[in-house]
């Protein structure tokens, strides 16, 4: 189950994509990972109940994280495109600077 969940989180950097569908290459979000660990552990409760297994692989798993206030990082395109934009602006060296002191771009 532990590999499984691994997957789901970081099958979109396969060639292949999620699922063996190349066009699924964005991450899933944590509310999806959170949603299915809560479909998948009510199913093996399911079966536990009915007899069917003896014990739920999911009981040993801690359920994952969601936050809400959860933020994602900007990806390369939007980064280029922020500076772009301020080279381009009325003040370019201040507006610059400002970019890569938000974006920490600077070693």
């Amino acid at each position: 189950m532990r590999r499984f969940f691994v997957y789901v989180g970081a099958s979109h950097n396969s060639p292949n994509g999620r699922w063996g569908n190349p066009s699924l290459n964005s991450p899933v979000s944590s509310r999806t990972v959170k949603d299915i660990f809560g479909i998948l552990r009510t199913f093996f409760r399911f079966l536990e109940e009915e007899g069917h297994i003896d014990a739920s692989p999911m009981e040993k798993l801690r359920s994952p994280v969601h936050r809400a206030d959860q933020i994602q990082p900007l990806t390369e395109e939007q980064i280029t495109a922020l500076i772009v934009a301020a080279r381009k602006s009325r003040q370019p060296l201040r507006d610059e600077a400002l970019d890569e002191l938000d974006l920490d771009l600077r070693p």
